[in-house]
């Protein structure tokens, strides 16, 4: 037998062992110590909807105050940093598209990172313009 024809036999078996939920009992499977009623009492989800909270709550008060509420330590400045590190320049639309914020907000954030020295805005005729990281990349961006 294959080393593939083994792992895919192994777990197939796993997914016919039932589990048990910790809290009430009901089956599950997959070796999971939760059922769907419960899901939400996992570690890891409640990490992920604390993470997902205070995002949620940054975006409200950078939307309100405008760009001191900007937090350069914060999940959106992050995800921001990230994905002009891992993709290099992009247009304050485009950005504010793949960051899930509306643009007006991630204007108070490009104004924010503009002060703080972290990106460079090439400007250009009828846009907002071409965000990319300070330094070596400024070449690139205009």
């Amino acid at each position: 037998m294959t080393l593939i024809a083994t792992v895919r036999k192994d777990r197939a078996e796993k997914r016919r062992v039932p589990s048990h939920c910790q809290k009430c009992g009901a089956t599950s499977l997959e070796g999971k110590l939760y059922c769907l009623g419960h899901v939400e009492d996992n570690d890891y989800v409640k990490e992920v909807r604390t993470r997902i909270e205070r995002r949620e709550a940054e975006l409200v008060a950078v939307a309100e105050a405008g760009p001191k509420a900007v937090d350069l330590e914060g999940l959106v400045v992050r995800e921001i940093v990230g994905l002009l590190t891992a993709h290099g320049a992009r247009s304050v639309g485009r950005l504010a598209r793949e960051v899930s914020i509306d643009f007006a907000t991630m204007k108070y954030y490009v104004r924010r990172l503009k002060a703080a020295g972290w990106i460079f805005q090439a400007t250009e005729v009828r846009s907002a313009g071409t965000i990319c990281l300070t330094g070596a990349q400024e070449r690139a961006c205009g």
